[in-house]
């Protein structure tokens, strides 16, 4: 898969990451500050400048509306927050699992397999769903569950 490399400038400072070619066709609002100005103000986007690859729950969720069922976003995270979890304002967002600077995939699984699938569906290629680390064992999942 050929990476094609971005350099972030302007508004979030220069910042240089490697996307695929379908990622940027997919989410074209990773390659530029604009997006973020939509509804953010400028002062508060600044914050932001260190996760410019962290898109707001909202931008996921314009094609991604099936799965807020599968995991809500925008409510609090009641317990202890671990370390490595990022949340919105105190709520889960979608970048608290997912992060765009992730390669898109990966010769082994990033997700949890059945017997049927990991002995008869195996691949070459797996998504890894943009997570912030595997989750084939829930692994990830087990940091706030």
């Amino acid at each position: 898969m050929k990476l094609l490399p971005l350099v972030f400038i302007g508004l979030f400072g220069i910042k240089a990451f490697a996307f695929d070619a379908s990622t940027i066709k997919d989410m074209p609002f990773v390659t530029t500050a604009k997006y973020c100005l939509e509804c953010h103000s400028r002062e508060e986007a600044l914050l932001f400048r260190n996760k410019v690859t962290k898109s707001c729950s909202v931008y996921c969720m314009t094609c991604h509306e099936e799965l807020k069922a599968h995991h809500t976003v925008d409510r609090f995270l009641t317990g202890k927050v671990p370390e490595a979890i990022d949340l919105h304002n105190n709520k889960i967002a979608c970048f608290t699992c997912h992060d765009l600077r992730q390669k898109r995939y990966d010769s082994v699984s990033w997700k949890s397999e059945s017997l049927f699938e990991s002995l008869f569906q195996s691949k070459d290629v797996y998504p890894t769903y943009f997570l912030i680390e595997r989750n084939n064992e829930g692994q990830l999942c087990k940091k706030c569950h």
